[in-house]
C-alpha cells in the first residue's frame, strides 16, 4: 500500500503543479479551455440516452466504491508488531510479538502432556494479551495442565520484561490412536 500511495501522490502533485503553473502563466487560455470542456460535457449530457445514463451512473458508483475502499485502507490503524518492555529505565526498548509467541510456544510445549501449543499474542499499549490453543495428550489431566500452563505463561511473559494483560487458554485433546491403551 505504501508504494501505491507514493505513486498516486506523485501523479496528483504533478497534475496540480501543471494546473497551477498553467493558471499562473496563462489564466485566460486555461479558463477558455475549461469553459469549452464544460460546454462539451453539457452537450454530451444532453445527448445521453437512458442506457448511457445508467452506464455512467454505474461507472461513477464503481469509482466511488474503489476510492472509499482505498480511503479505508489508508486510514485504518495497523496492528502494532512490538510491545514496550516494562523494566527499562531511561530509555525505551521494544520486543516483537513474534518473539513473545515463539518463547511461549517453546516453554509450553516442554510441559509433559502437551503435544502442541499455538500462542496468539496481541499488543495492548504497554502490555500483551495472550490466547493459547493447547493440544494435550488424550489422557492428560486438563485442570492440572490449565493451572500449570497459565502460571508458566505468566512467568514466561514476565521474564521477557513484558506486562501481561489477559491470558486465555483453550485446550483440545488429541485423538486416541487405534490400539492405544486408554486409562
Amino acid at each position: 500500500m505504501n508504494l501505491f500511495n507514493r505513486i498516486v501522490v506523485v501523479i496528483l502533485l504533478l497534475l496540480l503543479i501543471v494546473l497551477a503553473l498553467g493558471t499562473a502563466l496563462a489564466p485566460a487560455p486555461l479558463a477558455t479551455i475549461i469553459a469549452e470542456q464544460c460546454l462539451a460535457a453539457a452537450q454530451l449530457a444532453a445527448r445521453l440516452t437512458v442506457f448511457g445514463q445508467i452506464i455512467l451512473a454505474v461507472l461513477a458508483l464503481a469509482i466511488t466504491a474503489v476510492c472509499l475502499f482505498l480511503l479505508f485502507l489508508e486510514l485504518r490503524r495497523e496492528r502494532p508488531t512490538t510491545v514496550v518492555l516494562a523494566q527499562v529505565s531511561g530509555s525505551q526498548a521494544e520486543i516483537t510479538l513474534d518473539s513473545v509467541a515463539q518463547r511461549l510456544k517453546h516453554e509450553i510445549e516442554s510441559v509433559a502432556g502437551v503435544r502442541q501449543a499455538t500462542p496468539f499474542v496481541t499488543s495492548k499499549r504497554r502490555s500483551v494479551d495472550v490466547r493459547l490453543v493447547v493440544l494435550t495428550e488424550p489422557d492428560g489431566d486438563v485442570p492440572a495442565l490449565a493451572g500449570q500452563i497459565s502460571q508458566l505463561g505468566r512467568d514466561t511473559v514476565g521474564k521477557m520484561g513484558v506486562r501481561l494483560g489477559k491470558l486465555q487458554a483453550q485446550f483440545k485433546h488429541a485423538a486416541y490412536t487405534p490400539g492405544s491403551p486408554t486409562t
